[in-house]
């Protein structure tokens, strides 16, 4: 074994990209000869079973239905790939988040496998991803071949997945590879080192010897964060949330962040609260998707005030709605368990401030009441039966805690008319503003 030392804290990464079929993982293995170099390969295995489902073979046999599913667990895989630390000081990754969104995301928007509002939905996670994270890339070896070449060997290893895989896509995502790392169509994060991946196995080798020099060089990089109190009301839909938080309003130490509703029902021109409960299908995994990111953003959103209130959270999100979908059979398995990764990865990398807690506990049948008399046009096919799962689960989290809640809950009672709310209202100011103090 090769071996090399440094003392540099991060370390010196290499994105290798390439098409379907380009020599990706050979080039890899050649660099399991130097101890020192961390290899991290493509998570495909990941992809094949993620609790026993094969996105990866849903997507290509009905990309309609899992294009978009599935590039967003990509997403979150080369995340985690790009974000995993590693005492080695060489880091080598089989593809990047980059190609990802330049290069696969592009060509199923083009394809019409996603729509453009599933498009957008991942676009607005890559940004959120550049903003809080910071995604090391020194040096791109860019593996070029031709379409003729990698379709050939694509026959050749014969992944069952890979069998519906047409020529046409290959050279499509050829010409994305090369109008982002050869012409600069779009950002490039490092130097590019451009090696011919169309030789054979006896030749290859001179070419991977010729990338050793560039790869093997390490460097140093560092990063920081900070928080503040947070109350957070959940309930039903129909509850009283935004009736409790336009009272808390009134206070000038309070910043007030309500349910980006406005968001889910103009997000690039397209109403997904709407499509969502229309063809929850193939609407209910980008609406949950993005309904998830917006309330990240709200969550770790800065605040000079003191106190900030939250209309809903991630808890309520992922123990609540999310589980409702997929218990009413309205979010297919493969999408709830996607979702439940990226809750995962919000749990393990960002802090999560809560502080308390108001849970305004609602009949469903006063919740129904409620959305009909409001009349909002998302909310005209929501049934009574999905509110009392709704209101089911509310209970199991915040009555009996089965989720090990990470605040007190304060109870009010949301059944009571609005002119009864208002004491329930001062118990509630009293309780955030001692919370301050405390």
């Amino acid at each position: 074994m090769t071996s090399f030392t440094s003392n540099n804290k991060a370390p010196y990464t290499v994105l290798v990209e390439g098409n379907i079929g380009s020599g990706k993982t050979t080039f890899l293995n050649h660099f399991k000869q130097f101890q020192d170099v961390c290899l991290m390969t493509e998570p495909v295995e990941n992809w094949r079973n993620l609790n026993g489902v094969n996105l990866l073979d849903l997507m290509y046999k009905n990309p309609d239905m899992w294009a978009m599913t599935f590039q967003n667990y990509v997403t979150l895989t080369m995340l985690k790939n790009h974000i995993k630390q590693t005492e080695k000081p060489v880091k080598l990754m089989e593809r990047s988040i980059y190609s990802a969104r330049y290069c696969f995301v592009e060509k199923m928007l083009s394809s019409g496998m996603i729509q453009p509002g599933m498009y957008h939905v991942l676009q607005e996670w890559y940004n959120f991803i550049y903003e809080h994270h910071k995604i090391q890339a020194d040096l791109i070896v860019y593996l070029r071949t031709s379409p003729e070449v990698v379709y050939e060997r694509m026959q050749e290893r014969a992944r069952s997945e890979e069998s519906c895989v047409p020529y046409q896509y290959l050279k499509d995502l050829h010409e994305l590879h090369e109008n982002w790392l050869i012409h600069g169509h779009h950002y490039r994060p490092a130097q590019v080192l451009v090696l011919d991946a169309n030789l054979d196995l006896d030749n290859i080798n001179a070419e991977y010897q010729r990338s050793e020099n560039s790869i093997l060089r390490p460097i140093v990089i560092e990063n920081t964060n900070q928080h503040s109190i947070l109350a957070s009301p959940k309930g039903n839909v129909g509850s009283g949330k935004t009736s409790l938080l336009n009272y808390l309003e009134k206070f000038e130490d309070v910043c007030v962040l309500k349910e980006d509703v406005e968001v889910w029902t103009n997000f690039h021109g397209f109403n997904l609260l709407d499509l969502k409960f229309k063809n929850p299908d193939y609407f209910n995994f980008p609406f949950q998707s993005i309904a998830t990111l917006t309330r990240l953003r709200q969550h770790l959103k800065d605040t000079a005030k003191p106190i900030k209130v939250m209309e809903r959270s991630l808890i309520s999100a992922r123990h609540c709605f999310v589980k409702a979908q997929r218990m009413l059979n309205l979010l297919h398995e493969g999408m709830y368990y996607v979702l439940e990764e990226w809750y995962d990865y919000i749990d393990e990398y960002h802090k999560i401030q809560c502080d308390l807690i108001i849970y305004i506990q609602t009949n469903p049948e006063i919740a129904f009441k409620r959305i009909k008399e409001r009349g909002r046009k998302e909310e005209i096919q929501i049934s009574l039966d999905y509110l009392k799962t709704i209101h089911k689960l509310h209970e199991n989290v915040f009555v009996d805690d089965t989720e090990r809640l990470p605040a007190e809950v304060v109870v009010i009672d949301g059944n009571v008319d609005e002119s009864d709310l208002l004491e329930e209202y001062k118990k509630i100011e009293k309780r955030i503003f001692n919370l301050r103090i405390n």
